[in-house]
């Protein structure tokens, strides 16, 4: 375990290290890793998409990519409180020698919470509509890789939040499909209002 804890650490510095060489970098990553920016972002694009498709087919698959989105985010952040239930692990400008760009939160930094949300609507979408999906997962990649980059997860963290993020998009797309008939019949009447 310290053989991963060494690596994990000694990547977190390479990468947190850069802070202060290029204010507009820094800049960049503070926007990126906000709670705000890119979480607006993929529900912009998921709004998007709810709405797109010139044939009903392809509306009904980008609107399950949705649903599947929304449901996964669900059973991610489950998944995050539970973890946090069990074990904590704190977090990195508690420990180490670093430097912090943000705001200092005060959960469990293991699983990365924002990589697990963001990732899980991002592979979710990529489940079933391919193109929107990657735009996603890049958005999605880089919230990540800015909240080591600001100081306030180990690389670990993010991988351990992707681990979720890919277990509840399948899960939820797994769900969907299976049981089609709910989200068929809630998207018929959503249609019959026009809000789908």
């Amino acid at each position: 375990m310290s053989f991963f804890k060494s690596i994990d650490e000694t990547v977190f510095l390479w990468i947190n290290h850069w802070i202060g060489t290029v204010s507009l970098l820094d800049q960049f990553a503070e926007l990126a890793a906000s709670d705000y920016f890119i979480p607006v972002a993929i529900s912009l694009v998921l709004l998007g998409l709810w709405f797109s498709g010139d044939k009903s087919a392809s509306r009904t698959v980008n609107q399950f990519a949705v649903i599947s989105a929304i449901l996964a985010v669900v059973i991610a952040n489950l998944v995050v409180e539970a973890s946090n239930e069990v074990f904590f692990r704190a977090r990195p400008y508690d420990v180490l020698d670093s430097n912090v760009l943000f705001y200092k939160p005060t959960d469990s930094s293991f699983p990365s919470n924002p990589t697990a949300s963001g990732l899980a609507m991002a592979l979710s979408v990529w489940l079933w509509n391919k193109k929107p999906g990657r735009l996603l997962i890049a958005i999605a990649l880089l919230l990540g890789i800015a909240r080591v980059y600001v100081g306030v997860c180990y690389p670990f963290d993010v991988l351990g939040g992707a681990a979720i993020a890919l277990g509840a998009a399948l899960l939820s797309k797994r769900l969907l499909t299976r049981f089609q008939l709910v989200p068929l019949t809630l998207l018929r009447s959503a249609r019959s209002i026009f809000l789908a």
